[in-house]
């Protein structure tokens, strides 16, 4: 494995207006309650297919031995009715796997694939397919085992590339002392053959970072971006690219940016990251900002390749009683405008906020709470994105509703 570091950015000031206030003008409704035997405790974010069908992942519930759940959220027909939640996949937490928490993603032919972090042969996680049948419920397909040196713990979502091929991260494991690792599962030649997983870093714990929980996200040309929790080179988190070959070799890895980490607290960024049509890097940190509640940050790439990174952050959370605190999600662009959630904050359960450029002088960043939640049937602590699909916002609450196994809500017009 390669690895070289460039040189933290120089900070590029951005003035953030806050605008606080509650948008009536968009309704919120919850979709569906977990109630524990159909899943508790939505993690990952959400995914649509074709049809519009939504899919996620449950950590836990799923009925005896509770272990999580795969479900499937079809509309309402008649719209505006009822959704229909169906399990495609309860685990056992034996070689199938265990709390499963990442984002899901789905191919050309509606298979699924996921991970879990814990279960399959050695107890250290599995990577899995589901396969729709032509008459009805699925096949599930246990794809590999993780180990640990070879990783251990993959939290994080997959992403596919064009040849069938999946790479994700694991919390730990790997070949340097349990740092975490970036992954790649082959498809086999022939259907029935085993997948072939290559790992492509395996993190040091060092300036290259520490606990990749968010996975990791490709751009056009392959190259994968990702978070680290610790590590780089303040120990605050780090933001890091990995380069395919150019002609055979092995991948290379380049520290984008380290976060700076104030005594006892670092930046802890937990959640992927989000590449937007102009091929900036947006993210944010569970920590940091002035009052420690979290940030959300954008990286612009370089205008000449190899260069730094210019890093920004974008909006620093308040934490109670308005704004929110703790961010772990991903984050969405829609119509130049991001959308994500806190984990904390608001009303005290969380939020769901929206950033919006100002069109006043210096085009400045505006922040609106679009949803403070109350603990209660509404849901509390989202960890997940949104999901934009049909005009309308779609997420989870990974707590709350009616016994508190969390909710899928719906935020539109």
């Amino acid at each position: 494995m390669n690895l070289r570091m460039i040189k933290a950015p120089t900070l590029v000031a951005v003035i953030v207006v806050l605008t606080l206030f509650s948008d009536n003008a968009r309704a919120g409704k919850v979709i569906h309650t977990f109630g524990g035997r159909d899943g508790c405790g939505p993690w990952g974010d959400l995914i649509a297919d074709a049809a519009g069908n939504l899919y996620g992942t449950t950590l836990n519930g799923g009925g005896n031995p509770g272990q999580g759940v795969i479900f499937q959220l079809t509309p309402p027909v008649p719209p505006n009715t009822d959704w229909t939640e169906n399990i495609v996949h309860r685990f056992a937490g034996k070689l199938d796997g265990a709390a499963p928490s990442g984002q899901l993603v789905v191919d050309g032919n509606g298979n699924l694939y996921g991970t879990t972090q814990a279960g399959g042969a050695f107890g250290l996680g599995t990577a899995w397919e589901l396969a729709p049948q032509p008459g009805g419920g699925w096949t599930g397909t246990v794809l590999y085992s993780f180990f640990g040196v070879n990783g251990a713990q993959p939290v994080g979502g997959l992403v596919m590339d064009a040849g069938g091929n999946l790479y994700g991260t694991t919390l730990g494991g790997g070949a340097n002392g349990g740092f975490g690792t970036v992954f790649e599962l082959s498809p086999p030649p022939q259907p029935g053959l085993p997948w072939t997983e290559t790992v492509l870093h395996s993190f040091t714990g060092g300036y290259d970072g520490n606990a990749p929980v968010g996975g990791v996200i490709s751009d056009q040309t392959g190259n994968l971006y990702g978070t680290t929790q610790v590590g780089g080179a303040f120990n605050g988190g780090a933001v890091f690219q990995l380069s395919p070959p150019v002609a055979g070799g092995a991948w290379t890895l380049t520290v984008l940016h380290s976060f700076k980490a104030k005594p006892g607290v670092s930046a802890a960024p937990r959640a992927s990251l989000t590449i937007t049509a102009a091929g900036a890097l947006i993210g944010t940190t569970s920590q940091g900002g002035p009052g420690q509640h979290g940030t959300v940050f954008g990286l612009r790439p370089p205008p000449v390749p190899g260069g730094p990174w210019g890093y920004q952050t974008l909006h620093s959370f308040q934490g109670f009683p308005d704004d929110g605190s703790d961010p772990e999600s991903s984050l969405a662009v829609v119509g130049g405008r991001i959308y994500g959630t806190t984990m904390q904050g608001g009303a005290g359960a969380g939020t769901i906020f929206r950033l919006s450029r100002d069109a006043g002088p210096g085009m400045s960043l505006t922040e609106t709470v679009l949803h403070s939640f109350s603990g209660g049937v509404d849901g509390s602590s989202p960890r997940a994105g949104m999901l934009f699909l049909d005009g309308s916002l779609y997420g989870t609450t990974s707590a709350g509703g009616n016994i508190n196994c969390g909710t899928v809500f719906r935020l539109g017009n």
